[in-house]
């Protein structure tokens, strides 16, 4: 699926390339996933969280598009990061066991006594969101899943973390396959800056500036942006294919054939591919 003469072509800082193959490729998307789960009937329940994730995933490429139009390349970076989650986190759980699939379901509640048991404990006096009912099925929900939670990691929901939950997806590729590893060790790794307010993500290496200034980013740094995030999408379509609607892989290999020509990849593309000062 990938190309290596696109993915590594300077075309990647030409936002209006960039632009308009994200909106064919993310339009493609939709179209592809709204009817291919329109033909599943009676799924299993991590076939229906594997799905919501999907989605998340894909709405959210549409959510970074929007940003990098407006030249908000952190905001857009930082939801890149949620788009390697969701789709790591889908995979992994569509590949996983029933009990995998409910322990995600049930994680929130078990995390949500934690929280309100450590905001008590350090700050008494702030107001919390539960009625005394509320708390008593808290509690109470929590004594009986604790028991699931309590052998992984601080805020993990299964024993795998991210990383690994990574390579066992790239296990199942086979042929020394690094590709989900990349979007953690690469790609989810670097938008942590945007993420947490690293110095990375304000640009520091301008201090002398108008500190009003350091944020503002460059439409060849936006294509860049949308680069990477399609990069990221076109992890999407295989991990998620057995949902999609039959066609896709030739579609995609069509639009990337396109990409690697230079050719015009849409109608239209120079208006909608503005940037908005």
């Amino acid at each position: 699926m990938f190309r290596k003469e696109w993915l590594e072509s300077e075309r990647y800082l030409d936002f209006g390339l960039q632009s308009a193959f994200a909106r064919e490729l993310g339009d493609l998307a939709a179209t592809a996933a709204s009817q291919g789960l329109g033909a599943r009937e009676n799924l299993a329940r991590k076939d229906c969280l594997s799905i919501a994730l999907t989605h998340k995933a894909r709405v959210s490429f549409e959510a970074v598009q929007l940003l990098c139009k407006f030249l908000l390349v952190g905001d857009a970076r930082a939801i890149i990061r949620t788009m390697c989650e969701a789709i790591i986190n889908g995979a992994y759980i569509s590949n996983a066991t029933n009990e995998v699939a409910d322990n995600y379901v049930d994680f929130p509640d078990y995390w949500r006594w934690i929280e309100y048991t450590e905001l008590r404990a350090s700050a008494p006096e702030m107001p919390h969101p539960f009625e005394e009912s509320e708390l008593e099925h808290l509690r109470a929900r929590y004594g009986v899943i604790k028991h699931r939670f309590e052998g992984f990691k601080r805020g993990e929901w299964c024993a795998d973390n991210l990383f690994r939950r990574a390579a066992y997806l790239d296990s199942l590729v086979g042929d020394s396959s690094s590709l989900f590893r990349w979007l953690v060790n690469l790609t989810w790794r670097q938008a942590s800056a945007y993420v947490h307010g690293a110095p990375q993500s304000i640009g520091v290496e301008g201090s002398g500036r108008d500190p009003r200034t350091l944020t503002q980013r460059t439409p060849e740094e936006a294509a860049r942006t949308l680069h990477i995030a399609i990069s990221v999408m076109l992890v999407w379509f295989p991990c998620f294919g057995e949902y999609l609607n039959k066609g896709w892989e030739e579609r995609c290999e069509e639009l990337m054939e396109r990409m690697g020509s230079s050719a015009s990849v849409g109608p239209s593309e120079a208006k909608s591919s503005e940037i908005v000062p």
